[in-house]
Formats: structure tokens, sequence, C-alpha cells
């Protein structure tokens, strides 16, 4: 995970009869459906970091803007020198 690129991981599970055999099938067709659907939509964004405040955030988004606030916090801590105390 860097500026430009990030990751994605899924896990399926079915507790079915050949629950292996299905979670697979759903995967294949989430990889193949979904994420290609949202490729073409991510092509038509702008190269570069979004910045909070760009867009519009709705609840599902939460946890997304709560770690890009985090993510952002501990750049900013991580950039401060250190504080120093002279006796």
């Amino acid at each position: 995970m860097d500026e430009k690129r990030t990751w994605v991981f899924a896990r399926y599970f079915a507790n079915l009869p050949l629950g292996g055999l299905v979670a697979w099938l759903v995967g294949r067709f989430e990889y193949k459906t979904v994420q290609d659907q949202d490729k073409r939509i991510l092509d038509t964004l702008p190269e570069g970091p979004i910045e909070p405040g760009e867009y519009t955030y709705g609840k599902p988004d939460k946890a997304s803007v709560l770690w890009s606030k985090k993510r952002k916090q501990l750049i900013e801590n991580s950039a401060r020198p250190a504080a120093t105390t002279d006796s």
C-alpha cells in the first residue's frame, strides 16, 4: 500500500454442502463482475490522492473517513520533531 496503490482482501465462506465450491463460484462472480465495474469507475477518476472534503461521504463510508483521518494524523505526528527537554 502506498499513495497510488491499495489492496483488497476477501474471504468467502458458505456453510453448505459443497460450500467450498459455492464460495469459490461467488468469489469468481464478484471478482469478474463487481470489481470490473468498480475498475471502470475508478479509471475515470483523476490521478492523485483524494483529499477529504472533495467528495460527499455517506454512512457506509464512515470507516474509510475515520481511517483517512487517523492516517493523516499519524503522518503529521511522525513528521514533527521529537520534543526535547533541556535540564
